[in-house]
């Protein structure tokens, strides 16, 4: 879907904003979605607040690349996830035996573990300015996912 617009005396083409969706069913409900929107939504606003008002323009610039970064990231983890959980899911309900869990989704799940425990861990070893860096930017980049997982798969 394109609209016309005009400038000048030439035509233009503005192309929109288009989402590749997934062929997977989000598992979770509606409230789960909004509320990471509302509450990832906060955390960037006060942390931008912060990091504004406490640093400079390329720490700025380097905290919203980095969160870019992460929602994408988050987000290509989490479709991964709900793809082998289906298919998990599905090879259980054709009657197949193997009910035990790939070793790959295993490992998937203690490195996300790690992951979520990572900003814990490196608290008393990073200066407190670039802790705050990472660790904002890990939460909103999780949070703002979730958002954007809803947008990619069916409802």
């Amino acid at each position: 879907m394109a609209t016309k617009i005009i400038v000048g005396d030439k035509p233009m083409h503005k192309k929109m904003l288009k989402i590749k969706k997934v062929n997977i069913r989000y598992p979770f409900s509606k409230i789960r979605v909004y509320f990471n929107a509302i509450f990832g939504s906060i955390a960037f606003i006060l942390s931008l607040t912060l990091l504004i008002s406490y640093t400079d323009t390329p720490l700025v610039s380097a905290y919203i690349a980095t969160t870019i970064v992460l929602i994408t990231l988050a987000t290509k983890l989490k479709i991964c996830v709900l793809k082998r959980l289906e298919r998990i899911q599905s090879e259980q309900e054709e009657g197949e035996e193997g009910g035990l869990l790939s070793w790959r989704l295993i490992v998937m799940i203690i490195l996300l573990c790690l992951a979520l425990l990572l900003p814990v861990i490196t608290a008393p070893l990073a200066n407190p300015l670039w802790w705050f860096f990472g660790f904002s930017s890990f939460v909103v980049g999780f949070s703002l996912s979730e958002v954007l997982l809803y947008a990619c798969t069916e409802h």
